[in-house]
């Protein structure tokens, strides 16, 4: 007994040409920078919202967009916490 697919008669969809270089710079972004993840939000909402990019495979965009909200998140809760922390008494100049 073979395994058959369920479409069978069509190709596979393939990734979008930049969903890669996309889901590198949302996984760097977590660790390194923020201006990143807003980069990689940003450009992964226009891939979605995008008619032409219907017939690709979306699931690593979807991806690129968790892990971007996720660093954001981090990135706005670490700095926040730093600030309350004293790290802004000492950027505000408070001795």
């Amino acid at each position: 007994m073979s395994y058959e697919p369920h479409d069978a008669g069509q190709p596979p969809m393939q990734d979008h040409p930049e969903s890669t270089k996309l889901l590198i710079l949302s996984i760097i972004s977590v660790v390194c920078c923020l201006p990143i993840a807003i980069y990689t939000l940003i450009k992964s909402n226009s891939i979605m919202n995008d008619p032409a990019s219907a017939s690709t495979n979306l699931d690593k965009i979807k991806a690129v967009r968790i892990i971007s909200i996720i660093a954001l998140v981090w990135w706005i809760a670490g700095t926040i916490i730093g600030f309350f922390n004293g790290l802004g008494e000492s950027f505000l100049g408070a001795n």
